[in-house]
């Protein structure tokens, strides 16, 4: 009977849920919608979410948070003004499908510009205060004893 190396043990729950954060979206979207056509899923939404990666950084957490954020505030913008938008006084009045344009030139701008995306591939932290150093004896100083 074969047993299986500690280390490939180990890494096997690793590999699993790695694949099942990869894959797990698609059934939960599906179950919110109840039922899926072609109509949920089409080339424009997939044009998107590529964009936000794309733009934000594919080799981070932070960079998709950064480019999602961007890319749908643009796109929740430019779809407005497509329908017409006063900005300051003047109206804003673009043509049907330049929202997709605009994106598209981005999308190509950062992959010219800067291939690693806005973010570069870091990740973003915050400053924790430093540890103290522990004592060597490893046991506290007791308070003086009054006589």
């Amino acid at each position: 009977m074969a047993t299986i190396a500690p280390s490939v043990a180990c890494r096997a729950p690793v590999v699993s849920e790695t694949s099942e954060s990869v894959v797990a979206p698609g059934p939960i979207f599906v179950h919110l919608l109840g039922s899926i056509t072609t109509e949920q899923v089409y080339l424009e939404l997939t044009f998107l979410t590529l964009a936000m990666l794309v733009f934000g950084g594919i080799g981070s957490l932070w960079g998709a948070v950064v480019g999602a954020l961007a890319i749908s505030g643009l796109d929740s913008f430019l779809s407005q003004a497509e329908s017409g938008v006063h900005i300051a006084g003047l109206e804003l009045d673009l043509w049907t499908g330049t929202r997709l344009v605009f994106l598209a030139a981005i999308m190509a701008a950062v992959l010219i510009l800067r291939p690693s995306g806005l973010t570069g591939g870091r990740e973003f932290s915050l400053p924790l205060p430093k540890k103290r150093p522990r004592s060597d004896s490893g046991s506290r100083p007791r308070p003086a004893e009054s006589p």
